[in-house]
């Protein structure tokens, strides 16, 4: 009967019991001391969804660098026609998209090399 109510005070460690049976121990240390959060599912579901967020825009910087990319490779071996706008308004355009482009890729990767790891969604759970 007592052995079902023991709480971890009432364990008591017979430390030569385990130095006669394993090894000869000198000191025993228990460090078992835990931070819980409680916290609804609710805030937990959208705290999840959030870090899930942060992790995925890491990985937005390959679309502007692809596009950039390819406006470049379009800049430099393109012969704009006439074809609904004028060949000048064309290679404008392309020129104005290739800085767009540029201006995207940055902010992306700004994103991507962003300081965003688990110690921050835990504080932001513990709010």
């Amino acid at each position: 009967m007592s052995d079902q109510n023991n709480t971890p005070k009432d364990i008591a460690i017979d430390q030569e019991a385990f130095s006669d049976k394993i090894v000869n121990i000198e000191n025993i240390h228990i460090n078992t001391a835990q931070n819980i959060i409680i916290t609804t599912e609710d805030k937990l579901r959208l705290h999840l969804l959030d870090h899930l967020n942060e992790i995925e825009r890491k990985k937005e910087w390959i679309t502007p660098l692809s596009l950039l990319i390819t406006i470049i490779a379009v800049l430099i071996t393109a012969d704009f026609k006439d074809f609904f706008l004028k060949p000048e308004t064309w290679k404008l355009l392309f020129i104005i998209s290739g800085v767009v482009s540029f201006l995207w890729l940055t902010k992306s990767l700004k994103q991507a090399f962003s300081k965003y790891d688990i110690a921050d969604f835990i504080q932001e759970l513990k709010k």
